[in-house]
């Protein structure tokens, strides 16, 4: 009797049902060849799983290495940097503090004459004692000699008097000048002193840095596992920086090229040629913006942000400062030519800006139609 017999018109159900009878009759021959493909294949994949756990422990280990070693280098760069940076403040200004140190002595010893200077007082003539003395002991007559001779001492000492006060205002004087100048000494000793702490205050940042970096440099040498850890995040969120960085620099450079594609095909720049199916003008803009990105990593190379080439961070001091020096100049004529090549866009066709105004007047600049092909051929204005 056929299964449809019991359920017509339904193909399905009976496909169904026709495979679950089949399945249950061949049970327990399935479970036998399951077995016998698992006891098979037990041997081959347990080899393989513990050769993909060697391979997984190796890359983990070098791994490690590598981010040891990667942290290591950029602890000995910075150690270098710090100590051509304490050598560069040695150079320049701690050589000068024996001068320094002469010139502040003089400056002293200048200062201490004129303050001493300053405080000297003139002593009183001692036969003014002695004349005063010698009148006092005059006894008053009656023909009024010693009147007369105590009277003209009076006016003697009057004049005397007034004459003294001149002098002590001139000595006052005198001393207010030699203190102002020492004032002034001491504004230039105070200034000194003050670049001399400024120049130690960098020697100690210097050292401090130094320290740290030795002390990150032994840590490393170490081994420590949470350093590892550590390194391991800091690598993560460095590529992750690094993949969105590339990811903007791309679109940014595609969008570049076409930009500055453009205008050079409009200009005549290889026109009529094309490389490897691209035409020529593009193949121009996108050798101009990988120009730019190798002038800009070479500017950081210099600027020991980046370190892609060894020989540009193994330059010295002053050859590092003019590889960047001159790699900025380029950056600045690049882009000064694209900016030429952006208003060539604009105002190298004249009819088109026009005839884009005529044809959509009333639409804002942003809805206009753009031509959805500009290497083709635009017919001479």
């Amino acid at each position: 009797m056929d299964i449809s017999y019991w359920m017509p018109g339904e193909p399905a159900v009976e496909v169904v049902v026709g495979a679950w009878l089949v399945l249950y009759l061949g049970r327990p021959n399935f479970h036998k060849g399951v077995r016998a493909l698992a006891r098979l294949t037990r041997h081959p994949l347990r080899l393989v799983a513990r050769f993909l756990g060697a391979g997984a422990a190796d890359i983990h280990r070098r791994n490690r290495a590598l981010l040891q070693a990667q942290a290591r280098t950029d602890a000995a760069l910075k150690v270098e940097r710090e100590w051509a940076r304490l050598d560069e403040i040695v150079r320049r200004d701690v050589q000068g503090f024996p001068a320094l140190q002469e010139a502040l002595l003089r400056q002293i010893a200048q200062w201490e004459a004129e303050f001493q200077r300053s405080g000297e007082v003139p002593q009183p003539s001692p036969e003014w004692t002695k004349a005063v003395s010698a009148v006092a002991r005059l006894k008053t007559g009656d023909d009024g000699v010693a009147e007369r001779v105590q009277a003209g001492f009076q006016v003697l000492v009057q004049n005397a008097q007034e004459q003294a006060l001149r002098e002590r205002r001139q000595v006052a004087a005198e001393r207010h000048r030699l203190l102002a100048r020492a004032q002034f000494m001491w504004q230039v000793v105070a200034r000194r002193l003050e670049h001399v702490d400024n120049r130690l205050a960098q020697v100690a940042e210097s050292a401090f840095g130094i320290h740290e970096a030795v002390e990150r440099y032994q840590a490393l040498s170490e081994h420590a596992p949470p350093l590892d850890r550590a390194l391991v995040a800091s690598a993560a969120s460095r590529l992750m920086a690094a993949g969105l960085v590339l990811l903007v620099a791309g679109g940014a450079a595609l969008m570049n090229t076409h930009l500055i594609g453009v205008p050079l095909h409009w200009l005549g720049v290889g026109r009529g040629l094309a490389v490897a199916g691209h035409p020529a003008a593009q193949v121009a803009a996108a050798t101009l913006v990988a120009i730019e990105v190798v002038v800009g990593i070479v500017l950081f190379d210099a600027l020991n942000v980046t370190h892609l080439f060894g020989v540009v961070a193994g330059l010295p001091g002053r050859t590092r400062r003019t590889a960047a020096a001159g790699a900025i100049i380029v950056l600045v004529l690049l882009a000064a030519l694209q900016a030429v090549l952006a208003f060539v866009r604009e105002s190298a066709v004249p009819g088109v800006p026009a005839m884009k105004a005529a044809m959509v007047p009333d639409l804002p600049l942003w809805q206009t139609e753009m031509d959805p092909n500009p290497w083709t051929e635009s017919p001479d204005p």
